[in-house]
């Protein structure tokens, strides 16, 4: 072999050496990194507590929610031999009302930390005390959520529990410190709350690793605590009032619900809802039972932005500005303070086979009123006047739903933008949602689908169309001011996003609105005799009642809203009573006395009112 040929081989042996020297290093360095992994993976445990939640305040600072930390025991079953008896032993002995046997299972130990539960503060102290002989315990200060005024504004709080696949969809930490708010501000400002949970590690040696979290951030309401728990009370006195009254219908009158809101700004200052829950039976636990009766009585909803009414006579706002602006009255009439003679019924010919005869609440009629009266004494037969026109103008064409689109500017039919979880939006109906239901849900629509007779009903807030009462206090804020807010219950809200729409309102109509609904409550207008006990006040404050009728078999819902001045409105006040009755008869009374405390008068009890509409 030559020289060159040798020289080759020995380099190309060389090189081949090498190359299976680097592969077998790699191969073992890779080994090792990776079995160190799976051995750290292996001797360590992770577990996650969650740091404090944030402070719930009112707008005046007073706590509505805040942390309570209790002692809470585990046990570190890598800390066992065959010593467990000691440590059952010394459970049963402290805490006897429990069941430790499923400690007892071989399964169970097996390199776990084990929730023991909650413990005494006294406990706490043993066990601390008791460190060397029961290394196996570890206690924690475990954060708790205390709701210092029990069921006060529970449903603009909410409660918070342990987070089901939903909520860990919608926020993933959750699933590691096992607490998520479920309802109110604590779900819809629940990252803002939660803050990031603390982290122990433990390895097989005990060698414990304890990570801090960080605190969740506070959140102020816009809410008023003294403002809350008035008009609570006074819901409560009028639901009760509305059952001593009842003596056509056999159901019991459980719920309603009432907003109070600042006209300038939107801000929710009170919004209530009955029946109530106090979210501190969550706290350590709540029972089947009790939770499944929460559910029965409807206390988690709230029903100031869930329950769906048909808005009766309050609705009426709504043709009254259409009015106002189309000019479009009665047959005969072409100004608002025109008289117009309302007889009891109005009878007329539809050519779609709709129904030819509306009869008025009042028998015999309310004779000649123009407009303001209309309002005042709330004349069905005139507002039934102007969806004739409407209907005899607009049929099958583009503006056939100009009404509905009036109410729509307003905020019917569409979310209000509220910063709570859970809120509907209600139905403004046309004939457009009649055709859609024809195909997505027969049985709700007649064959017919939209008829004339359809906007004679929904010109007085009845038939098809419903609302929340926020939906109600926000159209009625939106006409005295003149543009759509979004209404915000907590500060945080980015005050950018309040103005939703200019409406393009002259002062003149805001002013004259505001005079029409003082009408209501002054002598002739039909809340009169709930509001009389205010005295000369009564001439500077104003208000629209509704009763709303339901199905067959149920009593009407009561509805009124109420502003705190005429001079100078800064409150917008809704009442809604389910299957309360007549309006001016108990939503009326309830919101006068929100109104007494709003003008920082004495506040006089609910007394039933006068039976209208």
């Amino acid at each position: 072999m030559s020289d060159s040929r040798f020289n080759y081989f020995v380099s190309a042996s060389v090189f081949i050496l090498l190359f299976f020297l680097f592969q077998i290093y790699a191969l073992q360095i890779g080994s090792v990194n990776e079995s160190e992994k799976v051995i750290a993976d292996q001797s360590s445990a992770n577990y996650y507590f969650p740091s404090s939640r944030g402070n719930i305040y009112d707008r005046n600072g007073e706590v509505l929610a805040r942390t309570v930390v209790i002692p809470k025991l585990y046990l570190d079953t890598n800390l066992i031999d065959n010593d467990i008896e000691e440590y059952l032993l010394f459970l049963n002995h402290y805490l006897p009302e429990e069941d430790f046997s499923y400690l007892e299972e071989d399964a169970v130990l097996k390199n776990k930390v084990i929730d023991i539960g909650l413990i005494s503060n006294e406990l706490y102290n043993v066990i601390n005390l008791s460190s060397y002989d029961y290394p196996a315990f570890i206690t924690i200060d475990f954060p708790f959520r205390e709701y210092p005024y029990g069921e006060l504004a529970s449903h603009v709080l909410g409660y918070t529990g342990i987070p089901n696949q939903d909520d860990v969809r919608l926020f993933p930490v959750s699933d590691l410190h096992q607490i998520v708010g479920k309802n109110g501000v604590e779900r819809q400002y629940e990252l803002h709350l939660s803050g990031v949970p603390h982290l122990l590690t433990i390895t097989k040696t005990n060698v414990k690793n304890y990570i801090l979290g960080e605190r969740g951030k506070d959140l102020y309401l816009t809410i008023e605590t003294q403002l809350q728990s008035v008009v609570e009370e006074s819901l409560v006195l009028g639901i009760d009032l509305a059952n001593k009254n009842n003596t056509e219908f056999t159901d019991e009158i459980e719920r309603g619900a009432a907003v109070v809101m600042n006209i300038k700004s939107g801000e929710v200052y009170s919004m209530a809802s009955i029946p109530t829950f106090d979210p501190n039976q969550f706290i350590s636990g709540i029972s089947d039972s009790q939770f499944t009766q929460i559910q029965k009585e409807q206390a988690f909803n709230n029903f100031a932005i869930q329950g769906l009414y048909p808005p009766g006579s309050v609705f009426k706002v709504v043709p009254y500005w259409l009015s106002y602006n189309e000019y479009i009255y009665p047959e005969g009439i072409s100004t608002f303070n025109e008289k117009y003679f309302a007889e009891e019924c109005l009878s007329f010919q539809f050519t779609d086979g709709s129904q030819q005869v509306y009869c008025d609440w009042k028998k015999d009629g309310h004779g000649y009123v123009d407009y303001h009266e209309a309002i005042q004494k709330s004349v069905n037969v005139y507002f039934w006047e102007i969806a004739l026109r409407i209907w005899r103008l607009y049929e099958n064409s583009e503006q056939e739903s100009i009404l509905q689109d009036y109410a729509r500017n307003l905020g019917f039919g569409e979310y209000t933008g509220i910063d709570l979880p859970y809120e509907k939006k209600g139905i403004v109906p046309d004939r457009a949602i009649f055709e859609e239901w024809s195909s997505t849900d027969p049985d709700r629509v007649r064959e017919e689908g939209w008829l004339g007779g359809d906007l004679m009903n929904l010109i007085v807030g009845q038939g098809a169309i419903t609302t929340t009462p926020l939906q109600v206090a926000n159209a009625y804020a939106s006409l005295i001011r003149g543009s759509l807010f979004e209404p915000s219950i907590s500060s945080i809200k980015d005050p950018e996003s309040i103005v939703r729409n200019d409406l393009d309102m002259e002062k003149d109509f805001s002013d004259m609105l505001l005079l029409d609904l003082g009408l209501v409550t002054n002598p002739g207008g039909t809340a009169y005799k709930s509001f009389s006990i205010m005295g000369d006040l009564i001439y500077d404050v104003g208000g629209k009642t509704g009763t709303a009728q339901t199905t067959i078999g149920k009593n009407s819902t009561s509805w009124f809203v109420g502003v705190d001045s005429i001079a100078d409105p800064e409150y917008v006040v809704v009442v809604v009573i389910e299957e309360g009755g007549s309006g001016s008869a108990v939503a009326a009374p309830i919101a006068r006395r929100i109104v007494q405390y709003l003008r920082g008068t004495e506040l006089t009890s609910v007394e039933f009112g006068e039976v209208t509409e």
